[in-house]
């Protein structure tokens, strides 16, 4: 999967909801996300991803300029894993319009922090 996103040049939409990636999965992916310049929709619902996924994700979204919308509902991913993303989204990356976070272990303090 991460060479073919590395490679694609039309593909803009991909989902690999439901695959148990996990964070290593994700982190693979994310390997190549920076150099993917089509790519404007990623759906990674109910993967088993948690905060280290999630980190690396971040990571890689700094240098994507063409991710619009993001799925990452239904995973794992707690207070860390989303401080890490909305990091990003409010400093570094100015593209990303739409992230979900449904159904994941981010607790109220989490959201508070998010929301601040």
């Amino acid at each position: 999967l991460a060479s073919a996103i590395l490679d694609n040049t039309t593909l803009t939409y991909i989902d690999v909801s439901g695959n148990n990636l996990g964070d290593e999965g994700l982190e693979d992916l994310s390997k190549v996300i920076p150099y993917n310049k089509a790519l404007v929709t990623l759906n990674i619902e109910d993967n088993k991803i948690g905060d280290l996924g999630a980190a690396s994700f971040a990571e890689a979204l700094t240098e994507n300029e063409t991710l619009q919308e993001i799925n990452l509902s239904g995973n794992i991913i707690g207070d860390a894993g989303a401080s890490d993303l909305f990091r990003v989204f409010s400093s570094a990356n100015g593209t990303v319009t739409s992230l979900l976070l449904r159904f994941n272990a981010i607790s109220d303090k989490g959201a508070s922090e998010l929301a601040s």
